[in-house]
Formats: C-alpha cells, structure tokens, sequence
C-alpha cells in the first residue's frame, strides 16, 4: 500500500506538471495573438485562461491513458529505474506532439483566425508542398522551434520523479489488493467525470459557449483538443429549424434576374488576390500609409465595395465562394469534404452553357490545395499552373512562380482564347514566407509586418499586367472583378473584430463601362460575385447561388459566415452571433466598430429577425449540401419573403 500511494503522488505531479506547461503554452499563445482578443473584456480573458485548464485536462488524461493506467498496475517492480523511465520516455514523447499542435497554431491562428482541427492535418500529410518548405518553416519561425525545443527539455529536465517515503501504513494481502482496486476505480471514475463533464452529453466543441464569447473560444481551447473533437465530426450542420417550404419562404437560393436586354457577350476576368486586406489599400484607408498605389488609381475608375467582406478565412474556401457562390458554412472546407463529389455549378460553367471559353491560372505547384480537382469538378477546360509555365528560372523557391512574370504569362495566353472568354487568375507571392524577386528588394515600402511589401510588389504586378492587357484587342470588352481570397494579419484593432478581419476589397471594372463607378457603402460578400456578374451580363437562365447580386433590388443585403464553432450574419447595421442553437450576442457594428457592446437585450426585434434569415440559410444549406441539389433550380419556393 506504500509504494502505491507513492506512485499515486508522482502520477498526480505529473499530470498537474503538463496541465501547468499547457497553461503557459496558452499565455504564449496569447501574447502572439494578443490583438485578437485585446481591447475586450479582462474578465473574459481570465476566465479562458481557468476554464481552459479543464479542456486541457481532456486531452492530458485521454491521450495519456496508457501512461495513467500504469501507475495503478499492482506490483513492486513498479519503482525500478527501467521502468521509471520508460514512463517518462512515454510522458516526454506523448507531450511533445500535444505541445507540438499547440505551438503550430501560435502562428497558424494568425491565418485561419481559429484554431486548427482535422483540416489542417489533411492539409499538410496531403501537400507535397509541407516537405520542401519545412526548412523554411523551421528557420523563418525560429521563435516557435526554439521555444518547442525549450519545452520539450524542461518535459524531460524536470519531469516529476518518484520519491518513495514510508507512510507506516500496513495493510497486506487480499485487503490491500481490494483497497487499491477501490482507489483506482474512485480516481479513475473522477477523472473520466471531470474529462467528460457531468452533463448528459460529453464536452464538445460547442460547450465552449458555456465558458468564453466567441472572440475568447481559441484562448479557451487548445489545438489537440479540436483535433480529436473534428476526427469523426459531422462535415455539415444539423439545422432543421423550419417546414422546408417555409425556410425558402424567408430565404431562397434560388436566383435568377430578368434584366432588359440581350445577353451581352462580355469576357470576364476574376482575378483573386492572396491576403490582400482592406486595411492595406490606401484608398480605403486615407488616414494609412497604403501599398497599393495601383489599385488605388484603378479604384478611382471602378465601382468599389468599402464594406465588402470574406466569407472565410481560408483560401480553399474562396474558391467555392467566389466562383461557384457557396458559402463555408461548417467546419471542413468544400474542396476535401465528402461532399466535393457534389454536383456544383459556377460562374465558368453556366457561362461556358454560353459558348465561353473557361480557365483558371495559379502560379503555384500543381495540386496545391486541390484547385485543379475543385477546376475540373465545375466545368474549367483549361488549368495553368507552375507545370504549364514555360520559363522555371522565374520560380520563388517556395511556393511557385512570382506574380510579376505570372500575370505576363497570364495576358499572353489570354489572346490565344477564343472570346468570349471566362478566366479566373488566383495570385501567389503574398503568400508566406512573401517572396519578392531580389533586384526589387528595396524598390518598395518596408514595413514591420513583412506581407505589406509583398503586396506592394503584387500590386507593382498587377501595373505591368493591366498594362500589358490595356494593348491587347481583347481588354476593352471585358470585366474585371479583384477580390481577395481572404484577409491577413491585422494593423488596427477594429479590423481584429468578428467582423473586422472578414473586411475586403471588391472591385468591378470595366474599361468600356462609364457605370461602374464610384464607392458603393452596401455590404457585400464573396459569394455576391457570381450573381453580381451574370445579372450583369443580363444572363437569362436561372441557377443557384447563396449571394445576391450587388446591382438587385433586394431591400437588405447580408455578410455570413462560420468561424470558431458560431454563425455569424451582418446587415449595414448589425451582427448577430449565433451557436446553432440560439443567439448570443448582437453589435451595432456601424457604431460600436471594436464590437464591444453586446446589445442583444436591448434590441430584441433586430436579432430575432438576423436569427430567423440566418437559420433559414443554414436549413437550405443543409438540405441542398446532403441531397445534391446545389444546381436544382426547382426550388419549393421561387419568392423570398421580405420581412
């Protein structure tokens, strides 16, 4: 009975020793991330910080079972230095990879605003990419690997030892094996009690709402935590709110738009632009130094969207929203989910249904987050990639080609195609690590976030090739759309809110059209840019799309996304913050721009009615994404209600 409660102690050391290294990695997370939560609530910021130990516990004592159960086995062999070490071997190593996750996320977090799950790990096992950049990963986040390091030495360094000490307590045979069979039951059973909650269902992603408001949910949470809960996670939301017909009532995707006119045989030309932030353009932020003098003249001769925002924070996400207008509304993103075998229309194929010529240009390795498999699946005839670029010494040595010579191969190949054509143009070089080529090292402006000159460059890019396209027979008949796939670290605190790192710019221009000029204040989202750009071209077919054109008359627009386990939708005024389950906060973004103000008791009527158009969109969603009815325009109902 000694030895066993000497072993019990030195369990007991152990866990509250690695609960104690997680509460820390957890203090570190914070300070690299420390705009995304400050200005906000101390009071929330601690309690994450407490209530975070008991998910940490989840993860210490399910993914350490074996080395739990362990220390019960009967025996005296138990206190043998063999024994004793393969137990700390088994701690350090185990630790490690927990540890691990959490400090890929210090930084990771910074691109996805959340903390990564399952998706990641597909990600990089699926990325012939993660190889080849690991070096520069481990030296261009040194910070990271050096603090891995420190943490995996003080693991083993100060890994609590057994220290046995008599205890006078004498109880022999059958009695004692009882006695230790009792205990072992009574800690294990508390133990599984405090993992699994007392609740009648476990802890899940979605319990954090009971702990944190969503802008504290990743400082509550840590990384194997999500990883474990989004290994067998449904890959779609279980909303059933409403009788079908009156869901599509209040919303329907079914769209279509009966303009005036013939169809107009436009060439279109998306071009997609990686990290590229409102907060970086300076004509849309005249009181900042911008780095983008280029499409800020271009601006000046566009119709603008000053409150246009993503609809994630993924770049395999923008492409479904962009070009096929279907939102992320669940974790996992379209591309990888089960559902990609989905019949899925977009932009390129219903006007490819119009004698279109279709393709799509990426600068970066083939097969890069699956956007040539997603190409394929919605009807783009032609992709171009690094492989289909002829010269290799313009390469980065990361990711791909450099922007500058891309956007030229880009215009070449563009007057080879048979018009009218649709073409889709996805940038690379404001990609980490931001590569730029050297002779322009110090061309442009330096800032302490390093994506700012990379921008500049691609931005510099962009002049060459709007110069090139300008000579070219094909440039006065065509439309351009710039968009970014998603936004990137932050400057100002107000584009560090639930709504402020979504914010972007969205450009239409069309050099043979005086009318799409000026800055337009209405909300829009990505998933607006395919209806947008066929009620443009007075395309006369109707088709599915979870946006709504920019030039409509609907009396409402909205902004709608998933992030951090919560739905959130906008209108010019409000954001409502729902759990799947009911709303929990409501701002006045217009006013309250850090979003510091929940209201949603004193504004009852507002977040009933963004809470019924928001579950009515889940509901459609849900039933399209399950039935495989995302091109059926049937519909239930061809009306939206307005409300």
């Amino acid at each position: 009975m000694n030895q066993y409660l000497n072993h019990l102690i030195a369990l007991f050391k152990r866990l509250i020793f690695l609960l104690l290294i997680f509460s820390l990695l957890r203090l570190y997370f914070f300070i690299f991330n420390y705009n995304s939560f400050v200005p906000g609530s101390f009071s929330g910021i601690i309690k994450a910080f407490l209530f975070g130990i008991r998910f940490d516990f989840i993860v210490v004592f399910y993914l350490n079972l074996p080395f739990v159960v362990l220390h019960f086995i009967p025996g005296n062999f138990k206190a043998s230095f063999t024994y004793q070490r393969i137990l700390q071997y088994m701690f350090v190593i185990i630790s490690a990879f927990l540890l691990m996750a959490n400090f890929i996320d210090v930084e990771y977090f910074q691109f996805t605003d959340r903390r990564s799950g399952t998706e990641l790990i597909k990600l990089l096992a699926g990325s012939s990419e993660t190889i080849s950049l690991l070096p520069h990963y481990i030296s261009g986040y040194w910070h990271i690997t050096v603090s891995f390091i420190i943490s995996v030495w003080i693991l083993w360094q100060f890994y609590p030892k057994l220290h046995l000490r008599d205890w006078n307590i004498k109880i022999q045979g059958v009695y004692n094996i009882i006695l230790q069979s009792v205990i072992t039951i009574l800690i294990l059973g508390i133990f599984i009690g405090f993992a699994r909650g007392l609740e009648t269902k476990p802890i899940r992603i979605n319990t954090a709402h009971k702990y944190a408001t969503p802008k504290y949910i990743p400082l509550l949470f840590n990384t194997p935590f999500v990883i474990i809960n989004t290994i067998s996670q449904k890959e779609i939301i279980n909303a059933d709110y409403f009788d079908q017909e009156y869901a599509e009532s209040i919303y329907s995707p079914v769209r279509y738009y009966s303009n005036d006119g013939s169809f107009k045989e436009q060439n279109v030309i998306i071009i997609i632009l990686e990290s590229f932030s409102k907060e970086y353009i300076g004509a849309l932020n005249p009181k900042q130094k911008g780095f983008t003098p280029f499409l800020d003249s271009l601006i000046s001769n566009s119709l603008v969207f000053n409150n246009a925002l993503a609809n994630s924070n993924r770049s395999m996400d923008a492409l479904p929203a962009i070009i096929s207008s279907l939102p992320p509304l669940d974790r996992r993103t379209f591309i990888t989910s089960v559902y990609s075998t989905n019949k899925l229309e977009s932009v390129s194929s219903l006007l490819k249904n119009k004698g279109y010529h279709t393709s799509f240009f990426h600068g970066g390795q083939n097969g890069t987050m699956g956007f040539d498999y997603y190409c394929k699946s919605v009807g783009i005839e032609e992709y171009y990639g690094e492989n289909e670029y002829p010269f290799k010494g313009h390469h980065d040595g990361r990711w791909g080609i450099y922007d500058e010579h891309f956007f030229q191969f880009f215009a070449s190949k563009l007057s080879e195609f048979r018009q009218p054509f649709i073409s889709i143009l996805f940038s690379l070089s404001s990609h980490d690590p931001y590569p730029i080529p050297k002779q322009y090292e110090n061309k442009f402006p330096q800032s302490k976030l390093k994506i700012l000159t990379s921008v500049a460059y691609t931005d510099y890019s962009l002049r060459r090739f709007f110069n090139t396209a300008s000579g070219l027979e094909w440039y006065k008949n065509t439309l351009f759309v710039i968009c970014p796939d998603h936004t990137s670290t932050a400057i100002e605190n107000k584009y560090s809110t639930q709504i402020g790192r979504y914010k972007i710019p969205v450009i239409y221009y069309h050099p043979g059209d005086t009318a799409l000029r000026g800055v337009n204040h209405n909300i829009t989202q990505q998933i607006d840019i395919l209806p947008t750009i066929l009620d443009y071209l007075n395309f006369d077919k109707r088709f599915i799309s979870f946006g709504s054109s920019v030039f409509s008359d609907e009396s409402q627009k909205f902004w709608f996304c998933h992030n951090r386990g919560s739905y959130f939708i906008a209108d010019s005024v409000y954001l409502l913050t729902f759990d799947g389950f009911k709303s929990i906060e409501l701002f006045d973004h217009k006013r309250d721009s850090l979003l510091q103000s929940n209201i949603i008791n004193n504004k009852p009527e507002a977040s009933k009615f963004l809470e019924k158009k928001l579950k009515a969109i889940l509901q459609n969603y849900q039933y399209r994404m399950e039935r495989n009815l995302l091109t059926d325009t049937t519909g239930i109902s061809m009306a939206v209600k307005e409300e």
